[in-house]
């Protein structure tokens, strides 16, 4: 941001916990091999704590940048998810029977969020990694960054 040094103070950032019904990461690149014409998604029940830290197998989809057709899901059985604790932080907890081989995003979702994902992209002018959130049908940016090539 080309601030000198010498005039940056701390800075503390209190926001507000989302109580997340879904929640993940997504890459407006392929992670793995950089290929710039998909979008990848990560999502699990819940807050994505367990994704980003890679405690189970999320919910996978690749999204085709150019006209955001799913071309691949991957659905795995999913048997624990983490949420806020009624006492504060975070606790894991056992997903409901009829929720454990469901998708935790529905087409329509993932379409939404791979477009959003090109959004920030575009503002960025670079391929991102982005940390998200899902309550209802409303989409939380989280975090977004720069998508480190490997």
């Amino acid at each position: 941001k080309k601030i000198d040094a010498q005039h940056v103070a701390m800075a503390v950032v209190v926001q507000p916990m989302i109580d997340a019904q879904a929640a993940g990461v997504m890459f407006t690149a392929n992670p793995l091999t950089g290929a710039t014409d998909e979008i990848h998604i990560d999502s699990t029940w819940g807050l994505g704590t367990a994704v980003i830290a890679a405690r189970w197998k999320p919910d996978h989809f690749v999204v085709a940048k150019n006209d955001l057709a799913i071309r691949e899901r991957v659905i795995p059985n999913k048997t624990v998810m983490d949420v806020v604790s009624p006492e504060g932080g975070v606790q894991s907890i056992g997903v409901a029977n009829d929720q454990q081989n469901a998708a935790s995003l529905s087409d329509e979702q993932v379409v939404a969020l791979a477009s959003l994902g090109k959004q920030i992209e575009t503002q960025f002018k670079e391929t991102q990694d982005i940390e998200w959130c899902r309550v209802g049908d409303t989409i939380w940016v989280l975090q977004t960054r720069l998508l480190k090539k490997r």
